[in-house]
């Protein structure tokens, strides 16, 4: 068994080269897009309701404004 893995520790090596070099070239990269796509999502729903907020406080402003002026 072990004259086995001395005659083929080197295909052992590439193939944890090649699952290193597939974890950090492509694996790692597609999370990381993932999560940076789920932040902008969340941000944008923020903003979103930010914006939204800010209507309704500008219309709710108008509406004040124009009952006093009636008066």
């Amino acid at each position: 068994m072990k004259e086995k893995i001395k005659e083929y520790w080197w295909i052992i090596i590439i193939a944890l080269f090649i699952g290193g070099a597939f974890y950090w070239f492509q694996w790692r990269p597609i999370q990381i897009r993932k999560e940076q796509a789920s932040i902008g999502q969340q941000k944008q729903e923020e903003l979103k309701m930010q914006l939204l907020e800010e209507q309704i406080n500008s219309l709710q402003q108008e509406t004040a404004q124009k009952q006093q002026e009636a008066q």
